[in-house]
Parts: C-alpha cells; sequence; structure tokens
C-alpha cells in the first residue's frame, strides 16, 4: 500500500478499496459472522484485507461491518498486524457499499466482498486499469454451464439459452467515487434493490467494462465453499502463492 490505510498522511488518495464485511450470511449456518471462520489458520476476513494492504494500487482501505462487531473487527485487525478505516454498514448490501464510498477518498473505489479471500494482485491491476479508462469496471468469467429456465412445477422449459455473451460476476469491481456514490444514492431514493454494485450504474444507462476475473476468486457462501477453499488455500501456500509470512 502506497501510503497509511486509514490515509492518516495527509496524502490524498487516488484509490480506496471498500471491503463489504456486514453482511448476514444466514446460509452459512454459523452462529458467528462467517468473515471470522477459519482458513488455514487465518481468519476469512484477513485474507482480503491483506491482498490490498500488499497491493501498491491502493491507497486506502475501508471496511464495512455490522453494528455490533466493531470491537471485534478490530481485534482481528490487531491480531494480525492489518490496517483499515472501520465503520458500520447498512440493512442491505447497497447501503453498506454506500456508506463505504461515502467515507472513502479516493478518486478510484474498488468495492469488494471480504468472503472472496483469493483476489490476487493481477486481478486487482485489471481492474483499476480499466477504471481509470472506462469508469466503471468489473471482472467476470465466461459462462460454461447450460443454462435452463424451469417452469413453476419445477420441469425445465425446452428453449435453450445462449451461453455466448453471458458471464458470472466478481469483485472488486472498480469505479469513479462521485459516479457510483451517484447511482447508489439514486437506487435508494428509487426504493430499488440492487444485485450488485454495477447494476446501480446499468440501470442508469451507464457503461460498465469488463476484464477477465480468476476462478479461485471464489465466494464463500456456504460451509460447503469454505471446505473447497481450505483446499485452494493449502495449494496455494504449498505453492509458496500464500507465503508463511504473508501475515
Amino acid at each position: 500500500m502506497r501510503t497509511n490505510p486509514e490515509n492518516c498522511s495527509g496524502v490524498s488518495p487516488d484509490v480506496s478499496a471498500v471491503i463489504l464485511a456486514a453482511g448476514r450470511g444466514l446460509r452459512f449456518k454459523s452462529p458467528t459472522n462467517k468473515i471470522y471462520a477459519d482458513l488455514i489458520g487465518r481468519p476469512l476476513l484477513a485474507y482480503s484485507l491483506n491482498w490490498f494492504t500488499e497491493s501498491d494500487l491502493v491507497d486506502e482501505i475501508v471496511l464495512v461491518v455490522s453494528k455490533g462487531e466493531e470491537m471485534a473487527t478490530r481485534a482481528l485487525i490487531r491480531d494480525w498486524s492489518l490496517s483499515a478505516r472501520i465503520i458500520c454498514g447498512g440493512e442491505r448490501r447497497q447501503d453498506s457499499s454506500l456508506a463505504g464510498v461515502e467515507t472513502a477518498q479516493g478518486a478510484i473505489v474498488l468495492i469488494h466482498d471480504a468472503v472472496r479471500p483469493f483476489i490476487v494482485p493481477a486481478l486487482i491491476k485489471r481492474v483499476v486499469e480499466g477504471t481509470r479508462k472506462y469508469k466503471a469496471t468489473v471482472p467476470v468469467l465466461p459462462e460454461v454451464n447450460t443454462i435452463r429456465h424451469r417452469d413453476r412445477d419445477g420441469f425445465l422449459c425446452a428453449t435453450m439459452i445462449d451461453r455466448t455473451d453471458l458471464v458470472q460476476i466478481q469483485t472488486p469491481q472498480g469505479f469513479d467515487r462521485n459516479l457510483i456514490c451517484h447511482a447508489l444514492q439514486e437506487a435508494n431514493q428509487c426504493g430499488v434493490d440492487l444485485s450488485d454494485d454495477a447494476a446501480a450504474l446499468l440501470r442508469l444507462g451507464k457503461p460498465v467494462f469488463t476484464v477477465p476475473g480468476n476462478h479461485m476468486n471464489m465466494k464463500i457462501t456456504t460451509q460447503e465453499d469454505l471446505d473447497l477453499a481450505v483446499l485452494w488455500a493449502r495449494q496455494l501456500e504449498k505453492e509458496s502463492f500464500i507465503p508463511n509470512n504473508m501475515f
């Protein structure tokens, strides 16, 4: 990171990472927030925090957490020698995104799901470069599965869906800060629920560029996802992609 993660240096930041960690994670079926789940000896949240801390392209980190979890999150950050500006999120994802964007000071914001632990430096670079050029950029993966509709009775519909241009959306999603701030505010004022942050711009007719995502950049939604992430993490550590002294 080029400056202090909390931006205490007085230098105006260029790129701010907004990490969303305020989700309830109901599908994870755990009494505690899944951001604290153990992933080969490290809490899940520590991974995304560390990648952005280590990036030379990021100047500031804003961590958005659930109300009441500020102390636990500060303890985690202290214990793992990390740093971030901690704020409370809202009821919905888009409320937390807006809170983070309004707090961030960078001209560019990278909005990232805290439960995607395996972002890589090359992915961060692609998103930042795309955002500098197009003002809005998201990483995507091509859809490789066969996709069909099903009817209300549970039977498949015969009509095939052409997957040629279908993509799976990942984070971090990069935006001009003023642009995404206005779009999120507009969506909230109109009572529109958003599936992701790019949707706020798309509904206003604003273009969103895409760059290649990464298959490692998985989202931990269920316990089964965490089990798979353990295998990934062990392999990455074995290959020194996650060094022993990473934290």
